[in-house]
């Protein structure tokens, strides 16, 4: 598979992106062009969630726009940050703090802070 084919996948990694050709280079490049503006939106996408992520301090609550259902069965729309483990983050449902769930930093671009932000 190559770019012209329309791929849909764009997380690419920028090592990769370096190797290819430039566009004007590729015949029929309208679908070269417009999988590389999805891999630079989804790591602009992905950078602004890592940023959000670093500025969240133990104590801030988080909202999502649609509940999210924990495997306790329990749906859970709102989330307190607890810490940092690993790679992932550490919260729990503002209903029931001694339920701990783990969230990638990307998934919190999907959230709302509602307070507990870096001023």
């Amino acid at each position: 598979m190559n770019e012209p084919w329309g791929r849909y996948d764009a997380d690419c990694p920028d090592h990769i992106i370096r190797l290819l050709s430039s566009v004007p280079e590729i015949p029929h490049s309208s679908f070269a062009g417009k999988w590389r503006r999805r891999v630079k939106e989804c790591k602009a996408a992905r950078e602004a969630a890592h940023e959000k992520a670093r500025d969240l301090q133990p104590g801030a609550v988080l909202r999502f726009n649609r509940p999210i259902r924990l495997s306790s069965g329990m749906n859970a729309q709102e989330f307190c940050f607890i810490g940092r483990f690993r790679r992932s983050l550490l919260i729990a449902p503002t209903a029931d703090r001694n339920l701990l769930c783990r969230l990638r930093p990307c998934t919190i671009a999907e959230a709302t802070i509602i307070a507990g932000e870096k001023p």
